[in-house]
């Protein structure tokens, strides 16, 4: 359920930034909290991918399939389309970190 209530959290603060962040001030007292929890959220997401990959990798190799989904096809159209070319160099960092990219 954590994970669900994350979602619901990340999903208000798009919604407060996508409608009211130009209209509004904008304190970002939650953002370490959230970006903390997402970290947590991944790291958690991301070990059981690898799990789950170890075990099917024979059958369907599902890490290869994601990092070619994230490095060859809409991976590079959300970042460009939505992350300041500072954003996009330390989502990279993050998914070669993870091994999760190309």
């Amino acid at each position: 359920m954590q994970y669900y209530n994350l979602f619901l959290d990340l999903k208000d603060l798009r919604e407060y930034v996508n409608y009211i962040f130009g209209r509004a001030y904008f304190d970002g007292s939650q953002l370490d909290i959230l970006y903390n929890r997402t970290g947590e959220a991944f790291d958690f997401a991301i070990i059981l991918i690898k799990e789950i990959n170890e075990v099917i990798s024979d059958l369907y190799p599902i890490l290869a399939y994601i990092q070619g989904c994230i490095g060859d096809h809409f991976g590079d159209d959300i970042k460009q389309n939505y992350l300041s070319e500072n954003d996009i160099e330390r989502v990279d960092e993050y998914l070669l970190e993870k091994d999760l990219t190309t």
